[in-house]
C-alpha cells in the first residue's frame, strides 16, 4: 500500500530547482556592477513598494536583487516576496520556481507552511492540481506532528483545507470539495481573519454555484425532463447567489475582483446546458437521423432559452437593487459583474 512519506516538497514533485529558477528571466536592469549599499536600497524600494501594492516596481527591484545578488541575507526573503509579487501579477509560472527556492530555505514549522500555502496556490492558479495536492499532504503532516508556536494553527489549517477544496473543485471533484466546506464551516465560528472568512464564503457561492449547473444528466431524456432540470438550475442558481448577499456587499477588494468571473462561469455553465440539452429518447420502431436529432435539439435549445434570459434578469434586478443599497461613495460596485451578464445574455 502507498504510503505518504515525509521530504522536502521540491523532491516530492521532482523538480531541479536550478533548472526552474533558469526560467525566471531576469530584470532589465540586472547588469552593471554591484554594491552592498545597492542590495539594501533595492530591497528596501522593492518591500516598500510590495507593501503598497505597486507590484510591477516590487517586481522589477526584487528580481535585480536575485539576479544580482545571490548571496544577499535578504535574497530567501526576496524570492518568497518575488514570487507572491508574480502571482499577484497573474504570473504563476514565473512565481513557482521563487517559491520553490524560499520553501526550501525556510523551517518546516511557522513561516515555511505560510510559504507552501502560497506556492500551492500559484500550483492552483497554474493548474498544476496534483502539484498542489502535494502541498496540501505537506502541510496536513506538519500540522498533525508539530508545535507551530507563533503561528496559528487553526488559521494555517483552515487555509489548507480550503486550498485543498478549491483545487478539488478545479478538478471537478464536487464531493470531494463538498467535504472540505463542510470542514472549513465547522471552523467558522473560531476563525478570526475577516479575509479568510470572506475566502471561505467566496468558496461556498463558488461550489454552491457549480453545484446548481450540474443538476443534468447526460440523457437520454424526455423534453419535460430537460426543462425541468434546466429550470431546477436556474431556481438554484438565483437562490444561492441571493443568499450570498453579504459576500456581494463586502469590502474586501479582492472578494470584489473576483465575482465577476465566479457568476461569469456559472452562467456560462448554464448557458451550455440550454445550447447543448441531452439527447432524447430513442424513437420506437427507428432511430433518429443526424439530421433529426440536430433539428430536435435546436428546437428544444429555443424551449430553454427563455429559461436562461430569465434566470440572468432575475439576478441582473438583484443586483441593481443591492446597488441601490451601497454607500454613495461605491454606488456602481456591481457594474462589472453585470457587465459579464449583459456580454452572455446577447
Amino acid at each position: 500500500m502507498w504510503r505518504w512519506r515525509s521530504m522536502p516538497v521540491l523532491n516530492l514533485i521532482g523538480v531541479s530547482l536550478s533548472l526552474l529558477m533558469a526560467d525566471v528571466q531576469a530584470a532589465p536592469t540586472s547588469a552593471g556592477p554591484t554594491s552592498t549599499q545597492e542590495a539594501q536600497t533595492i530591497w528596501l524600494e522593492g518591500k516598500r513598494a510590495f507593501d503598497e501594492s505597486r507590484l510591477s516596481e516590487a517586481a522589477q527591484n526584487l528580481q535585480r536583487l536575485v539576479d544580482r545578488y545571490p548571496g544577499d541575507p535578504h535574497q530567501n526573503d526576496a524570492m518568497e516576496i518575488l514570487g507572491e509579487t508574480y502571482l499577484q501579477l497573474n504570473q504563476a509560472t514565473r512565481a513557482i520556481p521563487l517559491l520553490l527556492a524560499a520553501v526550501d530555505t525556510h523551517p518546516r514549522e511557522g513561516r515555511g507552511q505560510k510559504t507552501r500555502l502560497i506556492l500551492g496556490e500559484a500550483y492552483l492558479v497554474a493548474k498544476k492540481y496534483d502539484e498542489a495536492l502535494l502541498i496540501v499532504q505537506e502541510i496536513e503532516k506538519v500540522l498533525n506532528q508539530a508545535n507551530l508556536n507563533s503561528t496559528n494553527p487553526a488559521t494555517l489549517r483552515s487555509e489548507s483545507v480550503l486550498l485543498k477544496g478549491r483545487t478539488l473543485l478545479a478538478k471537478n471533484h464536487l464531493e470531494r470539495a463538498q467535504l472540505s466546506l463542510l470542514s472549513l464551516e465547522s471552523e467558522l465560528p473560531r476563525l478570526e481573519e475577516l479575509d479568510l472568512r470572506d475566502r471561505i464564503y467566496a468558496f461556498r457561492l463558488q461550489l454552491g454555484l457549480s453545484q446548481c449547473t450540474r443538476i443534468t444528466t447526460p440523457g437520454p431524456l424526455t423534453e419535460r425532463q430537460v426543462q425541468d432540470q434546466m429550470e431546477r438550475s436556474a431556481t438554484c442558481l438565483i437562490e444561492k447567489i441571493a443568499a450570498a448577499k453579504p459576500l456581494f456587499l463586502t469590502k474586501n477588494p479582492k472578494i470584489k475582483v473576483s465575482l465577476p468571473e465566479l457568476v461569469g462561469t456559472a452562467f456560462k455553465a448554464l448557458q451550455a446546458n440550454y445550447r447543448q440539452p441531452a439527447a432524447p429518447p430513442e424513437l420506437k420502431n427507428r432511430k433518429r437521423t443526424s439530421k433529426e436529432l440536430s433539428k430536435y435539439r435546436s428546437e428544444l435549445s429555443l424551449l430553454l432559452k427563455p429559461i436562461y434570459q430569465g434566470t440572468i434578469s432575475q439576478v441582473r434586478e438583484l443586483l441593481e437593487t443591492w446597488n441601490g443599497q451601497t454607500p454613495s461613495s461605491d454606488p456602481n460596485r456591481f457594474n462589472p459583474v453585470l457587465k459579464v451578464l449583459e456580454k452572455l445574455d446577447a
